[in-house]
């Protein structure tokens, strides 16, 4: 037997084996594992691309000076923040302004992808519940298919909850990911706050020592 005829053969063991034995419920299984890796991965990849989580004090003073230093779209927040030449209220206002247009956003996102991980396993447990339901039904049935019948539903009743159980528990690790990744956001947002307001205080004290040696 070849090795491509192997594989292929395998593959529909495989496909008979879920569709068929799975019954129903690995169709929206399925579809929500494809949902979890998308809006996980999708998320991830935003994170990283704007390395919020990258910027100590003395990266993030830099950053103050030219935005240009930063990445993505922690560069934009940068030389808005930066914009904000009036008071440290403005700064303040500004930061909140970001956070305001950001982090709800992520948290909605956030809070989807748990209900999508939660959504999994009770899937699976639809379908066992369906798998034993059919076992049941084949117990009290008539005919020399009742062997058949029971096997089906007992496979069923097993092959989805492994499923979701599968789809639940990577699920959880992106969230657990996600969560992190959105914190180090918020994180980042705070010392910004903080690091823009003391930098702006401290530029207005220079310059008041200035003008006030310039009267002397």
């Amino acid at each position: 037997m070849s090795h491509s005829h192997f594989h292929h053969h395998g593959f529909e063991d495989l496909q008979h084996l879920l569709w068929h034995e799975g019954g129903c419920v690995m169709l929206p299984l399925f579809l929500i594992a494809a949902w979890i890796g998308y809006l996980a991965v999708d998320m991830l990849i935003w994170f990283h691309r704007n390395q919020h989580g990258r910027h100590d004090a003395a990266h993030l003073c830099d950053c103050l000076d030219d935005p240009s230093h930063a990445k993505g779209e922690s560069q934009a927040i940068l030389r808005y923040v930066r914009a904000s030449a009036g008071s440290c209220e403005d700064i303040r206002n500004r930061v909140r302004e970001v956070a305001g247009a950001t982090l709800p956003r992520i948290n909605g996102r956030l809070q989807f992808l748990g209900i999508l991980v939660s959504a999994a396993p009770l899937l699976g447990l639809l379908g066992t519940v369906f798998g034993m339901l059919g076992t049941f039904q084949a117990l009290g049935a008539k005919g020399g298919e009742t062997l058949e019948r029971i096997s089906h539903g007992i496979s069923e009743a097993l092959i989805t909850t492994e499923v979701g159980l599968l789809i639940a528990v990577p699920g959880y690790i992106a969230v657990y990911l996600v969560q992190r990744k959105r914190n180090q956001f918020r994180a980042f947002l705070m010392h910004l706050e903080t690091l823009a307001m003391q930098r702006h205080q401290h530029h207005e004290g220079c310059e008041a020592h200035d003008h006030s040696h310039a009267h002397a």
